[in-house]
């Protein structure tokens, strides 16, 4: 029998269907790329670099070693093109997130434990909790609220804080969760974090995004797990709802996975020639920002710009 090369190609109806669902389905999870860049604070002997913040316009905030192996805060001005050293008088301050209005926040350490903090040029709030013996892990938004982890007698949990009104609007709980903890916060005041769970049968780390109008009461946890298959902690969400997510072996320890999510696609990160990339925070343009471990046996930050 032989075939008209010239002829339509006859394909049954169900076929050309089961073909149009395929290949939408692969336009829809294509793999987003990036672009690396390494940021290193450029002071003599510096040899730890870490981002943890980064606004729209490529200012950023993140903590080095210096030559006595002390952690200590900076930030860059991306107007003035600098890189400074982020202090506070009697205090030992990390910051860990940045906002376009050169708000910090972080946490600091003294002799009672740790709070968290917020400062703007020399504007400076403590974050405490009554009965709380450490506030840690803070991140902020642009219009006034942060999100901060503290632990107290009860266990680990997650707070939100208004700086308008100075005070802790909630306690924020995963329902049936052995503890909570709270990694970013949107300008929508989408949540995002991490939580530990026990089912009887397995312990693990859940990532979760809680929706919800903080000014009722409607709230609306969706539980998030990474495809690495272990434990997932989300470390920040922007308003355009990517983000940053960290996926570990195990619930905390173990081979560490980075990605950016964006409700659909999975894209990991990698910093070519590393061996562990760990992502912080995401912005608004797309780009993630964190730490890699290098082949030269040293610490650097790094920017992810999506290409």
């Amino acid at each position: 029998m032989s075939h008209d090369l010239d002829a339509p190609l006859y394909m049954p109806t169900h076929l050309w269907l089961i073909l149009s669902i395929l290949l939408c389905t692969v336009s829809l999870v294509s793999a987003q790329t990036y672009r690396y860049e390494t940021v290193d604070v450029p002071l003599t002997g510096i040899g730890w670099t870490r981002i943890t913040g980064m606004t729209d316009r490529g200012t950023m905030s993140g903590i080095y070693l210096d030559t006595q192996a002390n952690e200590r805060s900076w930030f860059y001005r991306r107007d003035k093109g600098q890189f400074e050293v982020v202090e506070q008088p009697g205090k030992h301050l990390i910051v860990q997130d940045i906002n376009s209005s050169m708000c910090m926040s972080g946490e600091y350490l003294d002799s009672t434990g740790s709070h968290g903090f917020v400062k703007k040029e020399s504007q400076f709030t403590t974050i405490r909790v009554d009965g709380a013996h450490s506030v840690q892990g803070c991140g902020l938004n642009t219009i006034g609220l942060v999100v901060c982890t503290y632990q107290d007698a009860r266990g680990t949990h997650g707070l939100l804080y208004d700086l308008d009104l100075k005070k802790v609007v909630k306690s924020i709980d995963v329902p049936g969760a052995l503890q909570t903890s709270v990694g970013g916060i949107n300008n929508a005041n989408d949540i995002v974090g991490a939580f530990d769970e026990n089912n009887g049968q397995v312990y693990r780390t859940r990532g979760f995004l809680i929706r919800g109008d903080w000014n009722g009461t409607e709230e609306k946890v969706t539980v998030i797990d990474a495809p690495c298959g272990g434990g997932t902690s989300i470390r920040d969400i922007n308003d355009h709802g990517i983000m940053a997510v960290m996926c570990f072996d195990m619930p905390s320890e173990g081979d560490a996975y980075s990605y950016a999510f964006d409700g659909v696609r999975w894209n990991e990160l990698r910093v070519p020639d590393s061996y562990s990339t760990q992502v912080t925070r995401v912005n608004n343009a797309g780009e993630l920002v964190g730490w890699y471990d290098g082949g030269d046996g040293k610490t650097h930050g790094f920017i992810a710009r999506p290409q």
